[in-house]
């Protein structure tokens, strides 16, 4: 049995529905941008690879249920679809994936309420077009100008959140450096700064023109192009290309004009599939 789980609610076990029947489109509509030029020949094509939502039509049922039953359901289960903002999507036969989705068409929201047992209707969600994974992809490491590798295993790009964090550097002859910010017991710590620190990611590359001292940190969060050391906004002080996940193998390195130590940096991505 199939059902699905929106906005952390189950169909079934929340409100006795299951989904006889789930078709979700393997690939979204391309944006289609093209312009005609008088007097020439064909089209000029300007899209930008980017892609429309997509529609996942689900055939709902009650089952195990008395029509009284329905009834008093009813306007909790309107409530519970009808939501202003998209929604993490869930179908328990992929249960890594999510999808962002609402329902826009009130007409499903009327059908659904007024099921009586053994019908069935079709709802639509009206879905963003990636699915995502449910856990986050983390990566934790002292970066600097050596080169690591980080693996993006969904079919399409994504944006990390990344965050660039001063290290502490122990006293003694080995100068050990520990990323989680612990230092060897009875060696004095010694500030580390950290200026115009820059972070790439295969061709791009972020430069964050200040400093970074030992504790403070840099969050660089490419989804929603927002910057932020502490609780200050510093995206004035950013610039560059953010950096972009894409499918398969992305190297990444740190730079900086002051330390030659690197710093703690933190990746934290969602793999994203068509």
């Amino acid at each position: 049995m199939i059902q699905f789980i929106y906005n952390s609610l189950y169909s079934y076990d929340d409100f006795g529905i299951i989904a006889k029947t789930v078709s979700r489109p393997l690939l979204p509509t391309r944006r289609h941008s093209e312009v005609v030029i008088p007097g020439r020949h064909g089209s000029y094509d300007f899209g930008d690879n980017t892609y429309e939502n997509i529609v996942i039509p689900v055939v709902v049922q009650y089952i195990n249920e008395t029509f009284p039953d329905l009834r008093l359901r009813a306007r909790n289960l309107a409530a519970w679809l009808s939501q202003a903002t998209y929604k993490p999507l869930i179908f328990t036969d992929e249960p890594d994936k999510y999808y962002l989705a609402k329902i826009y068409d009130s007409a499903s929201l009327e059908k659904i309420v007024e099921l009586v047992p053994g019908e069935s209707t079709t709802v639509n969600f009206e879905c963003q077009p990636f699915a995502f994974s449910i856990d986050e992809d983390v990566m934790v490491d002292r970066l600097m100008s050596a080169v690591k590798v980080i693996s993006n295993e969904g079919t399409y790009e994504t944006f990390p959140v990344i965050t660039i964090t001063a290290i502490t550097l122990s006293g003694g002859m080995d100068r050990a450096i520990e990323v989680t910010g612990a230092f060897k017991s009875g060696n004095p710590a010694s500030v580390v700064t950290l200026t115009n620190p820059t972070i790439k990611v295969g061709d791009k590359t972020l430069v964050y023109v200040g400093t970074l001292t030992t504790g403070q940190s840099l969050e660089l969060n490419a989804e929603t192009y927002q910057a932020v050391k502490g609780d200050s906004n510093v995206l004035s002080a950013v610039s560059g290309d953010w950096p972009v996940l894409t499918v398969g193998n992305n190297n990444i390195t740190l730079g900086d004009t002051t330390s030659e130590l690197g710093a703690k940096v933190e990746i934290h991505f969602r793999k994203r599939w068509l």
